[in-house]
């Protein structure tokens, strides 16, 4: 899904219903809380893809102008730029953070040495791979997932060589569904991908056995994230996918797989899902072309009340990142713009 006139290149204005019984208060702060920094070296392409470092020194930001870049949060720099052949939809530190992960779209995924940012390992194309757009790295061993055109499941690859894994589905379940999603919980336990055909499937991210297929009538999910407190984890399905009716974002149990809720009637599609570090908000980021502000919702995880919403002129997002200390949300823009925030004053309602 790489219709960057459907995910938001028009900044809109939005506002955040629920369906379903009263709708729940709004609250906003009487100062609309502004970002504390913004980095700008995109070229104006859209940022596909963010990731902290361990230590939450660096970022590392993925974007349409074929580069990955890396900047240093405390002296708000530019560090390195990676040049690629096709646009980055992956940068992702591992977890003892000394090497950084990029996949982009020539469907190659590569590892480069934190410090010198030299190259380490180029993984070949899958022969029938047609693209790349997601990426995840596994904090527990390194393992890295892709979801890649031309492939209904997930690919897993170890770093250190060895030959790309694709994950399988146990007999014809249901309709090959894309995978525009995925997420993997802090534990590197389990993996969650979102598929447009309205399923999310759950891996064991150590057997790669398929764990749990979850439905919901008339949506195409299009985000997942996970809890890092290991309880839930959520995912966003957007209307502008012909199989869905409705935007709206799902929560499930993240251990019995249970679905807890579902937050419908918004206004724009949600591509972009990032949890608090303690695991009590849910953060959405988007932009909708019929309203003319973007906004920055946070809803109670065990309430779905939404209890904060900025509204601003930065044009739409699809990928965002909380720092691992908690402080600081970064978003990436549609027009290469990175933006930080105080995650305390955005959530200072809730």
């Amino acid at each position: 899904m790489n219709d960057l006139s459907r995910r938001g290149w028009l900044a809109g204005t939005a506002t955040c219903l629920i369906a379903g019984g009263a709708a729940p208060m709004i609250r906003t702060t009487r100062k609309t809380p502004m970002p504390i920094h913004q980095f700008a070296g995109h070229r104006d392409a859209p940022v596909f893809s963010l990731g902290f470092s361990p230590d939450g020194r660096l970022l590392a930001s993925g974007g349409g102008d074929r580069s990955a870049l890396i900047w240093d949060i405390p002296d708000r720099r530019l560090v390195k730029r990676i040049d690629h052949p096709s646009a980055v939809y992956g940068a992702c530190f591992t977890a003892k953070g000394d090497l950084l992960v990029t996949g982009c779209y020539d469907a190659v995924v590569r590892s480069w040495k934190v410090g010198p940012f030299e190259r380490v390992e180029a993984f070949p194309k899958e022969p029938k791979s047609r693209g790349l757009n997601k990426l995840v790295v596994s904090p527990r061993d390194g393992r890295i997932f892709s979801a890649e055109p031309g492939f209904f499941a997930p690919i897993a690859r170890d770093l250190g060589g060895g030959t790309a894994t694709p994950l399988h589905f146990p007999g014809d379940l249901w309709p090959k569904p894309l995978v525009e999603g995925l997420s993997i919980s802090v534990d590197g336990s389990r993996l969650a991908a979102a598929h447009l055909s309205g399923v999310v499937t759950v891996w064991d991210a150590q057997s790669l056995a398929l764990v749990g297929k979850l439905s919901i009538a008339g949506a195409g999910f299009i985000s997942v994230a996970h809890d890092p407190g290991g309880k839930t984890f959520a995912a966003g399905s957007s209307a502008l996918v012909g199989a869905a009716t409705t935007t709206g974002i799902d929560i499930w149990d993240a251990q019995t797989l249970r679905h807890v809720r579902r937050i419908n009637g918004l206004r724009d599609s949600p591509y972009s899902l990032t949890y608090s570090a303690d695991g009590r908000h849910l953060l959405y980021y988007g932009s909708s072309e019929d309203v003319p502000l973007n906004q920055l919702v946070v809803w109670s995880v065990a309430t779905a009340e939404v209890v904060s919403r900025t509204e601003h002129v930065y044009h739409g997002c699809q990928t965002s990142a909380v720092s691992p200390d908690g402080r600081l949300l970064a978003t990436g823009t549609n027009t290469g713009q990175i933006l930080l925030w105080d995650l305390a004053e955005i959530l200072k309602d809730g």
